[in-house]
Parts: structure tokens; sequence; C-alpha cells
């Protein structure tokens, strides 16, 4: 359970391993407890000690007291963590009394890895969304003349009262889906929700520096979503080359969906039409939004993030027609919390 969990909450961070000392199969109750979180570990292989023995790692984490002594063997200098667990293969009992056991320790496990990803957290002192997005604005204002900056805030208040661009709202229910992800695979929002909870970001595109900023932070986070049972998907209008490239980019473990035509951009009301004017001062920038999305039209999503709760209702909703504004990683978070 330790290696499954681990995986799912921090495989883009660590290569992971796990074994015994005296490996059998994988309990068919360990099985079932991670199913029961949306953790396939079916496909795992108990393993000894012995076939790492050579091997060098950055941390050794003892589960159970009996093998603390044990890790003494792996060469190298490493850090050694132990949690002395109750082994729950030991467990007494009925089905019911055994399964409630494995539960239990899936749930300390997933806490002590939690635990440890904060300190991880701590230690890099992650800026807030919001600094590193006042940072580059700052920095923009005094790159861009007074009346260029006008018409791109003149055009964010009319997009803010557009019908077509308000957002659909917490309680509503979400639009299902059915788009290819950047290597052209389909990602199918209802099969991601029988996984469990899904959060969704739509974005402009890969040249929209607000955008870049907001998927980052959303990847640096991806863990914690991962944590509260949730999947995150990012939708845009880009075509799959565009797409590739912010994948690529900030090495991304998450799905970027193309949405040809803002088809799902409209079912979740989020979709506008850049002006003659504004597309100009974007050309001038060297960005052109008509080659960049895959219609090669120039309607553009307001950039929103949605919590879809298991039973298909938007638990959390964040619109806003200010494009810089974006929903910050700690308030999903605290959303999820709250999420069905």
């Amino acid at each position: 359970m330790a290696e499954g969990l681990l995986r799912h909450l921090a495989g883009e961070r660590f290569e992971v391993f796990s074994a015994g000392i005296k490996p059998t199969t994988v309990n068919p109750l360990a099985i079932k407890a991670m199913d029961e979180i949306g953790i396939d570990i079916a496909g795992q292989r108990s393993k000894s000690v012995s076939e790492f023995i050579d091997q060098e790692f950055n941390y050794v984490i003892t589960v159970c007291d009996n093998v603390r002594q044990t890790c003494t063997i792996f060469p190298g200098k490493y850090q050694k963590i132990s949690w002395d667990l109750e082994d729950p293969v030991l467990a007494c009992g009925s089905y019911e009394d055994k399964i409630a056991i494995f539960r239990k320790i899936r749930e300390i496990i997933k806490e002590n890895i939690l635990n440890l990803f904060g300190k991880i957290k701590e230690d890099k002192k992650m800026k807030l969304l919001k600094e590193q997005i006042n940072e580059f604005k700052t920095n923009f204002v005094k790159q861009v003349d007074e009346k260029t900056l006008k018409v791109m805030k003149e055009f964010n208040e009319k997009v803010a009262v557009k019908e077509s661009a308000q957002g659909l709202k917490a309680g509503d229910n979400a639009p299902l889906f059915s788009l290819k992800n950047h290597l052209g695979e389909t990602v199918e929002l209802q099969s991601l929700l029988k996984k469990g909870k899904v959060v969704i970001s739509f974005y402009r595109g890969e040249w929209c520096p607000y955008c870049n900023l907001e998927i980052k932070a959303l990847q640096d986070h991806l863990s914690d979503f991962q944590a509260l049972g949730a999947n995150l998907v990012a939708i845009t209008p880009e075509s799959p080359d565009h797409s590739l490239s912010i994948v690529e980019k900030h090495q991304l473990k998450f799905p970027i969906l193309t949405d040809v035509g803002n088809t799902i951009a409209k079912d979740y009301k989020l979709v506008f039409e850049l002006s003659e004017e504004l597309n100009t001062i974007y050309e001038r920038f060297g960005i052109y939004v008509e080659k960049r999305n895959a219609d090669h039209r120039r309607t553009l999503p307001v950039p929103a993030t949605f919590i879809i709760g298991r039973n298909g209702i938007i638990d959390y909703a964040f619109v806003d027609a200010d494009y810089s504004n974006r929903a910050e990683p700690d308030e999903i978070i605290a959303n999820l919390k709250n999420s069905k």
C-alpha cells in the first residue's frame, strides 16, 4: 500500500520501490483497500530487499518495526525514516475486522506521506500564485504604453458582462466531455468521476504568461490534489502541438485537453471573442491566436477553475474576466477538503 500511495501522491517527484524480508503475494485486502480510494495496486509485485541490495536511495522508509534493522544493507548515504506501523496482514477476526485494519493503516500511511511533503514544500518556500502574477504584472505595465493598457482593461470590463462568459456556478451540473489530450488519447469526464473528484482548469493558451504561471503552480500542487482524491485536467482551445509544448516546458504529469472550437468552454459559459483592436495588440506582441487555436478562430475561454464532485455537481467555481486573476492552489485544496 505504501508503494501505491507514494507513487500516486509523488510519482512525479520520486522513483518509488518497495520490498520486504519475506515477500509473498500482494494481499487481496490491500488491493481492496487501495481500490476504494481509486488506486490500483493489483499489478504490483511483492519483492525481496535482496533485489535492491546494491542500489542507492535518497530515502529509506520502514513501515514495520521488525524490518527496521534490515535497512542497513543499502549502500551510500540516505535518510532513514521509521513509521513502525501495525502489520495489517496479522489482523484477526472477520473480513470486516480485517479490512478495517487495512483501511486504518492506509490512512496512516497517507497522512505520513503528506506530512513528509509538507516539510519538502516548507523548505522550498513556494511563492503563492498571486505573488508570482503580481511580480509579472508589475514588470509588464512598465513596458507597455498607457493606451494599450487602457484597451486591455476596457475589453476585460466588456467580457465581464457578457452572458456567454459568466461561467457556471457551484451547484450546477457539470457538462460531460470527451476530449483528446496532447498525445491524442481520449479523456472523458465521466470516466474520471468514477475514480474520484475532478479539478478542471480552463486556460487561454501556451502563449499566455499568466496561464503558464497557473499551470506550473497546478503541477507543483498536483500531489496535494491527488491526496484528496482528485484528478486534474486542463482544457485549452490550442492545437495539440502547443499543448505538448506546455507539457514539456513544465514537465506536466496531468493531461492537457484540446477543446476544438471552445465547444466545452461554451457549455461551461466561458467563451468570448477577441475584438479586432485587442487582436491587433496581441499580434503586435507576436501572439497570433487564430493560428494557435485548433479551429483557427480568435475565440478564447475566460480562465476558470472548477471542482467537480463524484456526483457530477460543481462544488467550487472560480471565474474571472480579468485573465490575470487565477484560482490559488491553496484555495482549491481547501475546497477539495469540503467537496463530496
